[in-house]
């Protein structure tokens, strides 16, 4: 499976980056700054910043309003963030939030304009007490995408972190293990493709996920074979082979391994995070629960020391848009791992499967035939 990176993925493609650090303006690009320039000619002051996701933001007071531009390396335009007074809003969003969040109180509006949608999106914040809620809507008051921060432990009365319980044990008891069926966001039928597309740094990424018609056996289980193929710039980067086994009765999808082959310049030169199940310590992994809820957390791989990727169930009604459309009531996962730092963030979407891998987002669907 695609491996974590050391930075905060984003969750969509309409959100703002998690985190971004500010630079002088001499480490920001030259197209990004000429870009920005003849935009915005003679804005002082400018405060740069460069987000989790590699692309550049400016953040400066225009005619009293504070704003933020984004632009990738190449100096493309993204996304535009003024902020702007209540009054502003449009009615249908005010009372759609009213009809929503009875209690909460707006503490923060942005209007939002993206590259990718044509349609002008505001970003509402609400101070829900225990949490600050955003809420990105159309201005129809159709609500797009709706996440929960909690406050600080000071602001909220909240103590510490419970611990994290993670499930590394998966026991299939009575289920009659099969190598094609569908979990609600996983398609495991041969010939069954997806191809995300977007940009890693400056290089422009493919990732293309086939489910084969090949299966291996693994043990005394007999496993789906499906391929991912990654590169960048045209070149090929990695190609993994991951063993599935799907429960036809709870819809649960069992990982029990992968083959990786790592590649540069054309040429294979390594095998990092491969591992099969029953070897040495090594037993099956969970990778989508067939009835999943927020909070579950649990091993995708669980072969110590080698590949011991986790995750958690952040939510089960994201809205992405994406070049193949809008995806309603998704699965979004928080991908970490014991044996190194950083978090990721994918996107299922419901009879579709992954829709947003980092900063790939779905461009084409192959049906299995």
């Amino acid at each position: 499976m695609k491996k974590l990176t050391a930075v905060l993925i984003l969750a969509s493609a309409l959100v703002a980056a998690a985190w971004a650090q500010a630079i002088t303006e001499d480490k920001v690009p030259a197209p990004v700054k000429k870009a920005f320039r003849a935009k915005y000619a003679g804005v002082a002051p400018v405060e740069w910043k460069i987000a989790s996701d590699k692309s550049y933001e400016a953040e400066f007071t225009l005619k009293g309003v504070e704003i933020t531009v984004k632009y990738d390396p190449a100096g493309n335009w993204l996304e535009t963030e003024p902020g702007i007074p209540l009054s502003d809003v449009p009615k249908a969003i005010i009372d759609a939030l009213k009809a929503k969040f009875k209690s909460a109180k707006i503490v923060e509006t942005q209007s939002l304009e993206l590259a990718s949608d044509p349609r002008k999106i505001y970003e509402i914040h609400l101070d829900g007490g225990q949490e600050i809620l955003k809420v990105l809507l159309y201005a129809d008051g159709t609500i797009i995408k709706q996440s929960a921060k909690p406050k600080k432990g000071d602001e909220a009365g909240e103590g510490a972190e419970a611990p994290a319980v993670w499930r590394d044990k998966f026991p299939m008891g009575k289920c009659a293990p099969a190598t094609t069926g569908t979990n609600p966001y996983f398609i495991l039928e041969p010939g069954y493709q997806l191809v995300l597309e977007g940009r890693e740094g400056a290089k422009a990424a493919k990732l293309v996920i086939t489910v084969l018609a090949e299966t291996k056996m693994i043990g005394t289980f007999e496993a789906r074979i499906v391929e991912e193929r990654e590169t960048a710039d045209g070149a090929l980067v990695e190609v993994s082979r991951n063993y599935f086994v799907i429960c036809p009765d709870t819809k649960d999808l069992y990982y029990f391994g992968e083959d990786v082959d790592i590649y540069k310049n054309g040429k294979i030169t390594g095998h990092e995070g491969a591992w099969l199940a029953f070897q040495g310590k090594n037993t099956p992994g969970l990778m989508l629960p067939g009835a999943p809820r927020v909070g579950f957390r649990y091993y995708q791989e669980v072969a110590p020391g080698v590949a011991m990727d986790r995750s958690e169930i952040l939510s089960l009604t994201e809205t992405l848009i994406t070049s193949a459309g809008m995806f309603t009531n998704c699965l979004e996962i928080e991908e970490t791992t014991p044996l190194e730092s950083g978090k990721a963030r994918k996107i299922y979407a419901p009879g579709v499967g992954l829709i947003q891998d980092g900063e790939l987002t779905l461009t084409k669907i192959v049906k299995a035939k």
